[in-house]
């Protein structure tokens, strides 16, 4: 298995980096009333053995130039989510200095900086580290019956007519409208979950056995899918593309509409019923993805070869799952993945989202081990882009390492020691982007049609 961890650069090494940067570059809270502060590792991807001594890099300017005076920063260094290990202040006397540390075992360090050089300015930035990544494993083993478990839920779902229901709909304001043909759909999935609902195209009159598949998730919250992106995987991508609501509402109605149902029935939702596996929110989430995959490999046209499956934060744990699932998933594109290691208190780490740094209950703990997104991984053996944002206070870097540790196919895991939840630099993303392409490009090409 080929294991590729794709560096990730942060350019400013030295004061006069921070006058080159594009707007884009700069993390919001960093920057306020011409004063600006940046922090770093020296190691472009974040990543250190044991023992190594890990020098962080703090920088503070005003106009591009370093202060005239002395400033001071506060700073803390967090570990595993958890645990503040250090909290000091520096002094810089030239607009910069270090911190160095250490550390003998696998986690993963947060350093958080602040710095209030003026009257009602206040400049922050975070940078992260990881030791050891590769032997950080799950915080509790997968449960004994974890397979049985899932194999039930699957045999439910066989059990289970589809009964797709088709809604032909058009694509507005593009001029290829006429070459692709779109629906929305609804497929059945055991009650009492809501069923699969989301938008469907594919070339017109594709030919059988001629489509790749690409299906995305979505994040946290409510949204309608999106009928451009599919209608554009069908066209440029000569692929069938889906995209489903994560809670099987329905698609296409004002934003609003979306706005009230997290207000409303979907308050709350990613707790819901977490001390029990059977009654877990994330159970009916997850047997809604599954059917969407079955439903894509139905298709005539589908090349019975490639399934992508992509998506970020809660999204990337739907597409991890999806593989984890289902065997026909070749492909996946996971972003900051939500709900990996769910039981990070047994080991002292913060847990993934939704959970986070808060203690759980026995119950909680257990129950929520049947969704965590390490143990499908673990099932798969699809190729896989993870994007790892190692100053992410949403999805953790030590559970999402844990969890891409236990992918079983070719992996390209990118860590960016600058990268949060909702931000990260522009060449994080360029660099995940380039390895998807990378394997669409692949997908694309013509191959003999498998035989029947």
């Amino acid at each position: 298995m080929t294991i590729r961890r794709t560096l990730v650069a942060w350019t400013a090494v030295v004061l006069a980096a921070l006058v080159a940067r594009a707007a884009p570059d700069v993390a919001p809270g960093s920057e306020q009333a011409g004063w600006r502060i940046a922090v770093r590792c020296d190691r472009e991807n974040g990543l250190y053995a044991a023992g190594d001594p890990i020098v962080f890099t703090v920088q503070v300017a005003r106009d591009d130039k370093p202060p005239e005076q002395p400033v001071t920063v506060d700073y803390t260094i967090l570990l595993n989510g958890k645990q503040e290990i250090e909290r000091k202040t520096l002094t810089l006397e030239s607009g910069a200095a270090t911190v160095r540390t250490q550390r003998s075992e696998p986690g993963c360090l947060i350093l958080a900086a602040a710095c209030r050089p003026a009257d009602s300015v206040t400049i922050k930035a975070e940078v992260g580290a990881a030791v050891e990544s590769e032997k950080l494993a799950p915080s509790l083993p997968m449960p004994d019956d974890f397979d049985a478990f899932w194999a039930a839920q699957k045999q439910r779902l066989a059990e289970t007519p589809m009964d797709v229901q088709w809604t032909r709909v058009e694509v507005p304001d593009v001029p290829w409208a006429a070459e692709v043909e779109c629906f929305e759909v609804r497929a059945d999935v055991p009650k009492p979950w809501a069923a699969v609902t989301g938008y469907f195209a594919r070339p017109k009159d594709a030919k059988a056995r001629s489509c790749p598949a690409w299906i995305s998730f979505h994040g946290a919250g409510a949204r309608s899918a999106t009928l451009a992106t599919v209608a554009g995987r069908a066209k440029h991508y000569g692929m069938l593309g889906m995209e489903i609501n994560a809670h099987g509402l329905p698609n296409g109605r004002p934003e609003q509409f979306y706005k009230d149902q997290l207000e409303g029935d979907l308050k709350g939702y990613a707790f819901r019923g977490n001390d029990l596996r059977d009654t877990c929110y994330f159970l009916g989430m997850y047997l809604r993805l599954a059917r969407a995959v079955e439903f894509l490999c139905a298709q005539d046209a589908w090349d019975g070869r490639t399934v992508i499956a992509s998506g970020s934060s809660q999204g990337g744990a739907q597409a991890l799952v999806a593989a984890g699932l289902d065997s026909r998933v070749t492909i996946v594109s996971a972003g900051v993945p939500a709900l990996c290691d769910l039981a990070g208190p047994a080991a002292g780490r913060a847990s993934g989202w939704p959970l986070g740094p808060r203690d759980l209950s026995d119950a909680q703990m257990q129950a929520m081990r049947y969704f965590d997104v390490c143990h499908f991984a673990a099932r798969t053996r699809a190729t896989a882009v993870v994007r790892i944002g190692l100053v992410d206070r949403t999805c953790w870097a030590a559970g999402t390492l844990a969890m891409a540790n236990q992918l079983k196919g070719p992996k390209h895991i990118i860590t960016s020691p600058l990268s949060g939840h909702a931000w990260s630099p522009p060449t994080a993303y360029a660099q995940a982007q380039a390895l998807f392409n990378e394997l669409l490009a692949r997908c694309r090409q013509p191959q003999q049609p498998p035989t029947p």
